[in-house]
């Protein structure tokens, strides 16, 4: 109630603050630091397996979690997010920030390559 208050028996105060505020917002705005693509210190790997028909729930029991853990077998994991979709999985693997990402990608290759065999047959 007191801002209300103030700036009701006060308006010429709350037009200046404002408008100082803005000319302060401007001044700064060349120091705002944009870039349209960050530096990226931690390396992902998504991989993408389709199985056109195939049911979530059967997608989830055999292809997302036989994927899953054979990737806990990647060196410098950070984590894994997957998502079982009507017809499709897809995995995504971070790395510790630092990770070689071409290393991360080969190694995600080899291990999917050594397991492939086990999955379903499209």
């Amino acid at each position: 109630m007191f801002l209300i208050r103030f700036a009701l028996r006060n308006p010429h105060a709350v037009w200046a603050a404002a408008i100082g505020l803005s000319l302060l917002g401007l001044s700064q705005l060349s120091r705002i630091p944009a870039d349209i693509l960050p530096d990226f210190k931690t390396p992902m790997v998504v991989s993408y397996f389709s199985y056109p028909g195939m049911p979530p729930n059967e997608i989830e029991k055999s292809v997302t979690n036989r994927i899953e853990r054979i990737l806990t077998l990647a060196s410098n994991l950070e984590h894994q997010e997957s998502r079982s979709l009507p017809g499709a999985a897809v995995i995504k693997v971070a790395f510790q920030p630092g990770a070689d990402p071409a290393a991360a990608l080969n190694e995600i290759i080899n291990l999917e390559a050594n397991d492939i065999h086990h999955l379903p047959r499209i």
